[in-house]
């Protein structure tokens, strides 16, 4: 076997022993340095990717408010109730804030463009039964966008169960709940106001919009309760139960309603406002969902960050320790061989 180590001898031999010490050390000192390196660009990959994420919850948290304006809106032309009541602008301004901000980073500033046309073209259609569609039109861009706020914001590949199951609730949920909740309702309002009464095609629509609140509901209640199990957050496991909670009581109601008026093929019980109580409480639960999803952001990149100035110090600190030996080694050895 000498002869797989006597390149190695040979090289040593023809250095001097300060030489000889300092290519150990390179040997040893190396590859500590390059795992060390690899591990906090990995910290730092991770933390671009959840900084990322938080500002698509910055984007995207008044994107799902502004659907629950359009809806209201939506509700007001539907019911013929008083105009200007629901104030869309305020809501376009924050979505147009956040786009200014982050928009260039998502890439989704011309989609966003396209969906505030659509809305501030249906807030001046007439007559009723166009605005609803017009409104229709609208909404489904703003779902469309939230979407693509998510899947251009990594959200979608989020790596936790309990902060993805709470983008799950924001991005696809809850905007969910806001329009189907609304969206029934305001169909069986037009059909009462254009006198087409319970007919077929009014009866299905009802029955679909009770199926899709049926199991966006259930899913949202798995999805809630499996980031509150998974959660070290305090305020998570305390806060989102109770507005889950409120949201399902509201929901609920516009389900018994919406399967009462199928069943007895009536549209005379359903009343005009039993989706605003919904609405209300998915907007709460909404605002509660983006800031506790970006607290969990939040805490994650500082654990990132910490875990990496943890390493750079301790990588730092054992590089000079190895130095510091090497050359308390050589000083140690250096005299007794020169005499010798």
């Amino acid at each position: 076997m000498r002869w797989l180590f006597r390149p190695a001898a040979t090289l040593l031999g023809r250095l001097r022993y300060a030489h000889k010490f300092v290519v150990v050390g390179l040997v040893l000192l190396l590859p500590l340095g390059f795992v060390a390196r690899s591990y906090v660009d990995l910290q730092h990959a991770q933390i671009a990717a959840s900084a990322k994420e938080r500002v698509g919850v910055a984007y995207m948290a008044p994107l799902v408010e502004l659907t629950a304006m359009a809806v209201a809106a939506r509700h007001e032309v539907s019911t013929g109730a008083e105009l200007g009541l629901v104030d869309v602008g305020a809501g376009i301004a924050r979505v147009e804030d956040a786009d200014r901000r982050h928009g260039a980073d998502l890439g989704v500033g011309r989609e966003w463009a396209a969906a505030r046309d659509l809305l501030l073209a249906a807030d001046v259609a007439v007559p009723a039964a166009t605005a609803f569609q017009a409104y229709n039109r609208a909404v489904d861009a703003l779902l469309l966008l939230i979407v693509h706020v998510g899947d251009r914001s990594n959200l979608t590949l989020d790596p936790n169960l309990d902060s993805y199951y709470l983008m799950d609730a924001l991005q696809f949920r809850l905007p969910i709940l806001l329009d189907v909740t609304g969206r029934a309702v305001d169909r069986a309002v037009l059909a009462r106001r254009e006198q087409v009464g319970a007919s077929t095609d009014v009866l299905i629509d009802l029955a679909l919009a009770n199926g899709v609140l049926a199991s966006t509901r259930a899913a949202l209640h798995t999805g809630i309760s499996t980031s509150v199990a998974s959660s070290r957050s305090g305020e998570l496991r305390r806060l989102a139960p109770a507005g889950l909670q409120a949201v399902d009581k509201a929901v609920n109601a516009l389900e018994k309603q919406l399967t009462e008026a199928v069943k007895q093929r009536t549209l005379a019980g359903l009343e005009d406002d039993v989706a605003d109580p919904a609405r209300k409480a998915t907007v709460r639960f909404t605002r509660l969902t983006a800031a506790q999803l970006d607290r969990l952001l939040a805490v994650r990149i500082a654990g990132f960050s910490r875990r990496a100035r943890t390493v750079e110090l301790v990588a730092v600190a054992a590089g000079l320790l190895a130095i510091w030996l090497f050359v308390g080694f050589y000083l140690s050895v250096a005299g007794p061989v020169r005499r010798m």
